[in-house]
């Protein structure tokens, strides 16, 4: 008998072969046998949808997309835990609130758009029917989530936003093992969890939801009517990819916040500031503002107190620049509040980060970061450079061109904030505790990525829809009863 012709041409298999082991976290030997063995049907339309990512953008579309994590990202951490390298690649960028953007930036959106609803749509009708619940592009503001409304570039699939359901999972199951702890441990409720607590914690709620989830994934049992298809295991590893390469950029911003809190709280403690003045807690939000001018101008004004020849605070700053952190400490506070607060949804998290001394230590490390020269990487590629200063632009604020601080900056600033209140106890601004602080807050970002890769990694089509299902039904539990009580899910 006579072998069947491919339908598809040698360039267009050794352009698959290529992609894939970046895009499904793979070892590249063996991948063409694979392919051609398994989805033979699926070579060609999946070398279009390559083609056609590449024409709309260029030749590295993939880092653009967010679309590849290779193996060799996968590097030893905080603890000796996995994770994915916090470096330049990562980002961002789908998390931005700002409405303006570049063409540039604009097109790297639509393009990760165009990709995952072509797998969806080069799919012959058996398996588009079976896989469209799972793989449907859902705009950012149908999906009845107030979280993610607030995000304009954050549209996905209906299996991408799922992935949010399995990492408010393992910030649930956490806290779960930190209560069960502090109620075992009769641990006073004032008191942060220690670090060696939380990270024992992290490990066990990783373990944990790691059973479940294969769980899920064996009800693909029941799943022998529906195909498996190359083009849907890409396109969950191309959500997935984009969910572990924010959280490697996270990651980033968190070491760079690191290294900046530590050098500028070391000088403050070193002239004396060990604590966030007592007399801003009567404040109300005007006298606050006019209080922080004032100290602000005391400190770090012209002829300022902190100010010495050769020493770290030798620049002053002046009018404009101490206005902006009065203006964006306000900002940023109200931000941090709404998105980062913690459990119990805004007027809990107002309780905890919404006094005029949380005020004083979101504007300490804008300070610190206006001295410490901090920068940080661009939430887009095709930038001249690869960073921009953290510190607001006083130009483009002056012109209204900065309405809201980049994304990058924003995370910088809130992750400052975060390691300077949770180190510390009370109200110090102490610098020891915060590298150990900050080192378990990166503990708890590698088990959430282990999660997403023991979820999607190496999976069949169908198990990937067993699992979808299963998050989508927590996600109808979980939304209903956010719906009842007035809250949100934590992006």
């Amino acid at each position: 008998m006579p072998r069947s012709r491919a339908n598809y041409q040698t360039s267009e298999l050794e352009l698959v072969k290529n992609k894939l082991p970046d895009i499904l976290t793979m070892e590249p030997d063996g991948i063409s046998n694979w392919v051609r063995t398994k989805y033979f049907a699926e070579i060609l339309p999946l070398a279009e949808v390559f083609n056609l990512a590449a024409s709309e953008l260029h030749h590295k579309w993939q880092t653009a997309v967010l679309a590849q994590v290779p193996l060799s990202a996968w590097v030893s951490g905080p603890g000796d835990v996995l994770h994915i390298r916090p470096s330049s690649v990562a980002s961002m960028r789908y998390l931005s609130h700002e409405s303006q953007h570049a063409r540039h930036e604009l097109q790297q959106v639509r393009t990760r758009q165009e990709l995952l609803k072509q797998l969806l749509e080069k799919m012959p009708p058996l398996y588009r029917t079976a896989y469209r619940p799972m793989l449907r592009w859902v705009e950012y503001d149908k999906l009845g989530d107030p979280s993610v409304a607030r995000y304009p570039l954050s549209s996905d699939s209906a299996f991408g936003y799922n992935l949010l359901v399995l990492e408010n999972l393992m910030d649930k199951t956490l806290h779960d093992y930190e209560k069960y702890w502090c109620r075992e441990n009769n641990w006073p409720e004032n008191e942060s969890v220690p670090n060696e607590v939380v990270r024992k914690c992290s490990l066990a709620a990783l373990q944990h939801l790691k059973s479940k989830v294969q769980e899920w994934c064996k009800d693909s049992a029941n799943l022998d009517s529906v195909p498996e298809s190359l083009l849907a295991i890409i396109s969950a590893n191309l959500s997935v990819n984009r969910a572990l390469l924010e959280l490697a950029a996270i990651e980033a911003r968190g070491i760079e916040a690191m290294g900046m809190n530590e050098q500028f709280l070391r000088e403050l403690n070193r002239q004396k500031v060990l604590e966030v003045p007592r007399e801003i807690d009567d404040c109300g939000p005007e006298e606050c503002d006019l209080y922080l001018q004032e100290v602000l101008t005391s400190w770090f004004g012209h002829g300022g107190s902190m100010l010495q020849s050769g020493s770290f605070f030798q620049r002053p700053m002046n009018g404009s620049d101490i206005n902006m952190v009065v203006l964006w400490s306000r900002q940023l506070q109200q931000m941090y509040i709404l998105e980062r607060g913690g459990r119990g949804g805004p007027e809990t998290a107002r309780r905890i980060h919404g006094s005029p001394g949380n005020r004083f230590i979101f504007s300490m490390v804008m300070a610190g970061a206006f001295y410490c020269n901090a920068s940080t990487a661009y939430e887009f590629t095709g930038h001249s450079n690869s960073t921009y200063a953290v510190f607001p632009d006083r130009g483009k604020v002056a012109s209204s061109h900065r309405q809201t601080l980049p994304t990058h900056a924003a995370n910088f600033f809130m992750q400052a904030y975060g390691q300077v209140f949770f180190a510390n106890s009370g109200w110090d601004l102490r610098f020891e505790r915060v590298q150990e602080y900050a080192e378990t807050a990166s503990i708890k970002r590698s088990c959430e990525q282990l999660l997403l890769h023991f979820a999607v990694k190496n999976r069949t089509s169908r198990e990937l829809l067993a699992l979808h299902r299963h998050l989508q039904r927590l996600r109808e539990t979980v939304v209903q009863e956010c719906t009842e009580h007035k809250q949100y899910l934590p992006m």
